[in-house]
């Protein structure tokens, strides 16, 4: 009884930190990434294929590279989708791989932050090549805050999560 008030309590005070995409089914660990699969690939439910990055310093928000098989057509390598609790409020979002190019994160309808259509190829490879990744937050005021995603295991979780979509594993 004491554990069903405390998380009532919890989601009461806006504290719930499952993600959107928390109950997809699982397929995989690889590394630092989890793969999971969302949908039933029907016309009212394109299926998701998601990897995860695990990182012990974001509590609050999560990473998530995305294949969506109803938006192959706009986005066929899939797209980066930042977690809206960590995208609130921010002015500003940038991402880079290894130190390369910052490359501007933009804020969905959603409340998710995106790679910009179009950009998709060079952070994917980037991504798939690199050692980390810098998710770069800046607020309407206050100060910034960088957060470092490990890149290990990625490509794997990217391959895996395209096959578990029914698609090549590596994108040509």
């Amino acid at each position: 009884m004491r554990v069903l008030l405390m998380a009532a309590a919890l989601l009461a005070a806006g504290l719930a930190v499952a993600p959107a995409l928390a109950q997809g089914d699982y397929v995989g660990t690889f590394e630092n990434w989890e793969v999971r699969v969302y949908g039933a690939d029907s016309a009212e439910a394109p299926r998701r294929c998601a990897a995860r990055a695990f990182h012990p310093a974001i509590t609050e928000g999560e990473v998530f590279w995305v294949v969506n098989t109803g938006r192959l057509d706009a986005r066929p390598l899939g797209y980066l989708a930042v977690d809206p609790r960590l995208m609130l409020d921010m002015a500003a979002a940038r991402v880079s791989v290894d130190g390369g190019p910052e490359r501007s994160l933009t804020v969905g309808p959603d409340g998710w932050g995106y790679n910009r259509q179009g950009a998709a190829a060079p952070l994917f490879e980037a991504m798939r090549e690199g050692v980390e990744m810098t998710l770069v937050l800046e607020p309407e005021s206050g100060e910034g805050r960088r957060l470092t995603v490990s890149l290990l295991g990625f490509t794997r979780a990217s391959r895996v999560g395209r096959e578990a979509c029914g698609l090549p594993a590596d994108p040509s």
